[in-house]
C-alpha cells in the first residue's frame, strides 16, 4: 500500500489487562497519534459481520511498524472505536501494512 494513502489521523490507546490481589484491572495509556487509512465499510460486509463484531464502522489501514495492536482503542473525529480482526499484509512491494476493523464504542 502506498504510505502517501496514510491521510487519515487517530490516536490510540492500549489497556493491557493486570490482576492485583485477585483483581482485574485496566487502564487505558496511549499510544500517540497514527497516521491511517479509513474507509466506510460497505453494506454487504456489515451484514456479514453482524453478530460477529457489533456496530463495525469502518477498515483502518496502516504501516506495519505502527504501534498499533488488536484490542486498542481508536479515536477519530472525536468518536472512540474498538479495533477486530488484525491482518498483516507483509507481502506487498510498497511495504508491509495492517489491515483491521474499527467497530463504534456505545456511548
Amino acid at each position: 500500500m502506498n504510505p502517501a494513502r496514510y491521510i487519515h489521523t487517530v490516536t490510540g490507546e492500549r489497556a493491557p489487562v493486570t490482576f492485583t490481589s485477585g483483581k482485574r484491572d485496566r487502564t487505558w495509556a496511549s499510544t500517540g497519534s497514527h497516521n491511517v487509512l479509513l474507509e466506510g465499510l460497505p453494506s454487504r460486509v456489515k451484514v456479514s459481520l453482524v453478530g460477529h463484531i457489533a456496530r463495525a464502522s469502518y477498515r483502518m489501514s496502516w504501516e506495519g511498524s505502527a504501534d498499533i495492536e488488536e484490542g486498542d482503542r481508536i479515536t477519530y473525529s472525536g468518536s472512540k472505536y474498538l479495533l477486530h480482526e488484525v491482518t498483516d499484509d507483509t507481502t506487498r512491494p510498497t511495504g508491509a501494512y495492517k489491515t483491521g476493523i474499527l467497530a463504534r464504542v456505545p456511548d
